[in-house]
């Protein structure tokens, strides 16, 4: 039988991770993509909602990247150089969307 899990990192990276999450400036960023989220797609919210308070009564030992946010998921890339090529998640909800971000400098005209 399959269960939802958190992955499991090395000690680094999961060190690593737990303190990008804890950014002050990172959760303000997860924050705005909840909030885009809620205002655009309140009843995808709504869905993404009910659905994380029914897999955390039967899953309580899952732990969430951010408190109150409704992406299950966050991934963070590292450059120098990060492409972002057009592409569908098929395993994803197809009615929801990403909250991609990009941070550093960037110039748009290059794509």
């Amino acid at each position: 039988m399959q269960i939802p899990g958190n992955l499991v990192h090395t000690k680094g990276n999961q060190d690593a991770l737990q303190s990008l999450l804890q950014h002050k400036a990172i959760q303000r960023l997860a924050g705005f993509g909840n909030s885009v989220l809620y205002h655009y797609s309140p009843k995808v919210y709504e869905l993404y909602s009910n659905t994380r308070r029914l897999l955390l009564e039967k899953q309580p030992g899952l732990a969430w990247n951010f408190q109150n946010r409704m992406f299950p998921a966050a991934t963070f890339t590292f450059g120098p150089t990060v492409v972002t090529l057009d592409h569908t998640d098929n395993l994803n909800f197809t009615s929801s969307m990403c909250s991609i971000t990009t941070l550093g400098d960037y110039d748009p005209t290059m794509g």
